[in-house]
């Protein structure tokens, strides 16, 4: 049973999108070992078509992580 995920963002500037995670998505944290902060994740989904909105937000480190807005009943 799958009961969870775990992502990893690769950053040109890791310091840069911890403030961003931290101050502009204020999504909790930990701080696992010097500075590797750990965010809790609001609720996800998996899907295989495109039932919603797709953007992407570009992070301060470079890289980009995308939102998804449903436009179908949540599960």
């Amino acid at each position: 049973m799958i009961n969870g995920a775990h992502i990893v963002v690769y950053s040109k500037d890791a310091e840069a999108d911890r403030a961003f995670f931290k101050a502009v998505l204020q999504f909790p944290f930990v701080d696992v070992n010097k500075g590797w902060l750990m965010f809790k994740l609001p609720p996800a989904e998996v899907a295989m078509q495109g039932w919603g909105r797709l953007t992407r937000i570009k992070l301060p480190g470079g890289g980009e992580i995308g939102l998804y807005q449903p436009r179908h009943e949540r599960p």
